[in-house]
């Protein structure tokens, strides 16, 4: 297969916790077929991409896929380890007490422990840097210090030079530091916030790199944009207008971050997608009213698990029957031109 020069493919994955497990489903299972059709098991769908673009999990998912590991592989790590990312003690587990005693933890610290995450994100990504990449990739982050936003990524313009020395362990980390969630977490003497809170989906940030930063015409691009199964956060005009507090309206701060997860996620993808119509493709489905009070941003029980993996896997078979998804899969990117040190050096992909 001929590389397509002008053609510019970009993948963007969606910020949503353990909800992550869905997205990946729905690329392993794609992946898998693709496997078989070319007899490879260790095909990579992330070889048909010109530019990986992801947030908070998304973001690590899209980091590992850039790194060389495959979807497949992905799927397995997340739900091997998503007890252990989240891990909820006995008490936190008893359905009428888990609200109360996880409340009572998120008053005084993040919920959950983040170093449990970074030992999965050094297992699985080791001492690799940026600069290890052969795929471009942007991360969209926080920048608490400075409380502005923080884009990481790969050397594929010569104004990048910073970020390609920092291992991948700490963007990954970085861009899911979810507030109230998780700490926190200090990359290079700055304090850095889940990418959730600016671009819950990155793909009108990964549209404005390939416009702004790599002179690609807006014909030219297509974006496939894979989802969470996010619930559009609203709120219950049935509660008494003064009873909005922290903790009785907001509920410790996560309907606070439901609803900037949901609403900018909403906002980036509209824009999107009036700038690129049919050539942006979206996988996705709404979270149902029922499976929406176990299909959460933490709850990585065996359950809720078996019901994202499960949805995850119907939406991938779906997918290999629209012909508008796997176009995409007929495009093998050409070389990739990075930097470093203002040299140019390039990389072959086809």
């Amino acid at each position: 297969m001929e590389p397509n020069i002008s053609k510019f493919q970009i993948l963007s994955l969606s910020g949503g916790g353990v909800r992550g497990l869905y997205t990946i489903s729905v690329l392993a299972t794609i992946e898998q077929s693709l496997a078989d059709r070319h007899n490879r098991d260790d095909y990579n769908i992330a070889k048909h991409f010109d530019l990986i673009s992801g947030t908070s999990i998304g973001g690590i998912l899209a980091l590992g896929l850039a790194s060389g590991l495959n979807a497949r592989h992905l799927c397995s790590l997340i739900d091997k380890n998503r007890e252990k990312i989240f891990y909820k003690s006995r008490l936190r587990k008893m359905p009428f007490l888990s609200g109360f005693f996880g409340a009572c933890k998120q008053s005084t610290t993040a919920l959950y422990d983040n170093m449990a995450l970074k030992a999965v994100l050094e297992e699985a990504l080791g001492s690799k840097k940026v600069s290890d990449l052969n795929t471009r990739v942007i991360i969209p982050a926080v920048n608490g210090t400075t409380g502005l936003p923080k884009i990481y990524k790969t050397s594929h313009h010569p104004k990048f030079d910073i970020d390609h020395k920092l291992h991948l362990v700490d963007v990954g980390m970085a861009t899911s530091a979810a507030p109230t969630y998780f700490n926190p977490y200090l990359v290079d003497d700055r304090l850095m916030l889940d990418g959730g809170l600016i671009a819950n989906s990155p793909s009108l940030i990964a549209y404005h790199e390939a416009t702004h930063f790599l002179g690609k015409k807006p014909n030219d691009i297509s974006l496939l944009c894979v989802g969470t199964m996010g619930v559009q956060a609203t709120l219950n005009s049935d509660r008494r207008i003064n009873r909005w507090g922290y903790l009785t309206g907001w509920g410790v701060g996560r309907r606070l971050l439901d609803l900037t997860l949901s609403s900018n996620e909403g906002m980036h993808n509209l824009i999107t997608k009036q700038l690129l119509d049919d050539r942006f493709v979206e996988l996705d489905e709404p979270n149902t009213p029922d499976q929406s009070k176990s299909i959460t941003l933490d709850n990585a029980n065996k359950k809720a698990a078996q019901m994202l993996k499960g949805r995850g896997k119907d939406k991938g078979q779906y997918a290999l029957g629209m012909d508008n998804v796997m176009a995409f899969f007929e495009h093998i990117p050409g070389s990739v031109t990075f930097h470093k040190g203002g040299k140019p050096y390039e990389i072959q992909r086809s």
